[in-house]
């Protein structure tokens, strides 16, 4: 998992997630992925999705994200 927050940081560890990024409904207010916020969570405590993103912005998270783990 990884955090999703509506305090727009605009720093390097933040990534905006624009409208044409989800493949769903848009969260209701403008937010940004934290990509140097990583964590593990039981997939028995998630209890639903609210949206979805694209596979395609789900790549460019992941380009951006193997820098932070090397």
């Amino acid at each position: 998992m990884m955090q999703i927050t509506s305090k727009l940081r605009n720093d390097n560890f933040s990534f905006l997630i624009k409208a044409e990024d989800y493949s769903s409904t848009p969260l209701l207010r403008t937010s940004e992925l934290r990509l140097h916020k990583i964590f593990v969570l039981n997939e028995s405590l998630i209890e639903g999705g609210i949206s979805n993103l694209t596979e395609i912005f789900m790549k460019q998270i992941v380009s951006r994200l193997i820098p932070f783990l090397q």
